[in-house]
């Protein structure tokens, strides 16, 4: 895994030097790529967390491990929310070099709240999971009466 993360790494790098030679949107190019290299070098990073976590937590009982998967996850979509992020602000400028201002104000914002919705209702939903069993228990049993 690790491996290919790198050989992308450096695959980036060749792009890169080829943009070089066209020198129309170099530098929006040169941004992109560093973008990715960053994003990149992030995912290389939880991989080598998650890959740590699973060895320690192997041992250990099957409720730690769940936790520790769920925390995981959460740190995972901060992660996309981060590369999203910079990636709708890469857009952002590049549409502002092509004078459309104000269409892409309102499309960043509104790519921005569905975002962060998103990945709010996917963490929720993560942590009630853990919280309640896959059973009806968390119902009142007054309800029924």
């Amino acid at each position: 895994m690790l491996f290919m993360m790198i050989r992308m790494m450096m695959m980036m790098m060749m792009i890169m030097m080829r943009m070089r030679m066209r020198m129309m949107m170099m530098r929006m190019m040169r941004m992109m790529m560093m973008m990715m290299m960053m994003m990149m070098m992030m995912m290389m990073m939880m991989m080598m967390m998650m890959t740590t976590t699973t060895t320690t937590t192997t041992t250990t009982t099957t409720t730690t491990t769940t936790t520790t998967t769920t925390t995981m996850m959460m740190m995972m979509m901060m992660m996309m929310m981060m590369m999203m992020m910079m990636m709708m602000m890469m857009m952002m400028m590049m549409m502002m070099m092509m004078m459309m201002m104000m269409i892409t104000m309102i499309t960043m914002i509104t790519m921005m709240m569905m975002i962060t919705m998103m990945t709010m209702t996917t963490t929720m939903m993560m942590t009630m999971h853990t919280i309640y069993d896959d059973d009806n228990d968390y119902f009142d049993d007054n309800y029924y009466i």
